[in-house]
């Protein structure tokens, strides 16, 4: 049971830094994607082939996977940065659907459908994450940085820019901004802190195959963001804990019909639509009573005066 919940633990923490990296180009750049899965997998993939290939050790690997998934994003962005709107989630999907294509059709290097198995365990100074909390003590390490260098990047001058430039783009062109370059840098660093934790599941999962950075991953992120709130890093923190752990506790759920997996699917979408529709009723209520004592302000000082 412990060990169970060091894996859910370790899962969470995923899923916390894959939310906080989407965050920081839907929530604060204002970019929409169904690929951020694709610079998770192409971290996952780096780190498993220099290991299982090359014979890497899996800190180096780490770094590599870095690079990989950063250039990877940033060759995307400047290939679709132009790109507005509804245009641009279509696009980013067919980037999600491309991925897993080249990943099943490249058998010879990446395994095709079948994927890589027996990836090593990290290893650090002749001490090897083998164990279930050793790893979810890692992973807590790995999460705390990038969530804490997401929140700098959040309160920073350029985080301020980006979030000037999601609320009106023609008034951040206007006084000056570099638009462009703005969305590729916050791209490019999103997919790279995305490769971070991919290169992390790799060794956790010991196996990897192209499904396991699909289309769903990506939804996962994308409804993370929505129920946390974006903009909100905190937010996507607590959005990966509900929507990683409920499904885990919904195991616990007595359940005697054959039909256990589909019941328990449902429970779950309905679970999940309950938690987005409170999150939007959440911030539909903030607003109104923002704009309530905005009003009550005006008004005192208005007969003060």
């Amino acid at each position: 049971m412990t060990n169970y919940i060091f894996y859910i633990l370790t899962t969470v923490l995923i899923f916390i830094v894959l939310g906080v990296t989407f965050n920081l180009i839907m929530g604060y750049a204002g970019i929409i994607s169904l690929a951020h899965a694709v610079f998770f997998g192409a971290g996952a993939y780096t780190t498993a082939l220099l290991q299982l290939k090359f014979g890497s050790v899996f800190f180096p690997a780490l770094l590599a996977s870095i690079v990989v998934a950063g250039a990877l994003g940033t060759a995307f962005i400047l290939m679709i940065g132009r790109v507005r709107g509804d245009y641009l989630v279509v696009v980013t999907l067919g980037l999600q659907l491309v991925f897993i294509s080249v990943l099943i059709n490249l058998k010879s290097f990446t395994g095709g459908a079948v994927g890589l198995m027996g990836i090593p365990r990290p290893e650090l100074f002749n001490f090897q994450f083998d164990s279930p909390l050793s790893f979810a003590l890692l992973a807590l390490l790995i999460c705390a940085v990038v969530v804490g260098l997401a929140w700098w990047i959040s309160r920073s001058l350029f985080g301020l820019s980006l979030k000037a430039l999601r609320e009106d783009e023609v008034g951040s062109q206007s006084l000056g901004k570099n638009v462009f370059k703005y969305k590729v840098t916050i791209f490019a660093l999103s997919a790279a802190l995305a490769g971070i934790v991919g290169s992390l599941y790799a060794p956790y999962q010991q196996f990897i195959n192209p499904y396991s950075f699909g289309l769903w991953e990506s939804i996962i992120t994308l409804v993370i963001v929505i129920v946390g709130g974006a903009g909100n890093l905190w937010g996507s923190v607590v959005g990966a804990v509900i929507l990683v752990t409920l499904p885990e506790v919904l195991r616990f759920v007595p359940i005697t019909s054959g039909a256990t997996a589909q019941i328990r699917e449902l429970l779950f979408g309905l679970a999940l639509l309950f938690v987005v529709f409170l999150s939007a009723f959440r911030s539909a209520f903030a607003l109104r009573c923002f704009g309530f004592f905005h009003a009550f302000i005006n008004e005192v000082t208005q007969k003060l005066v």
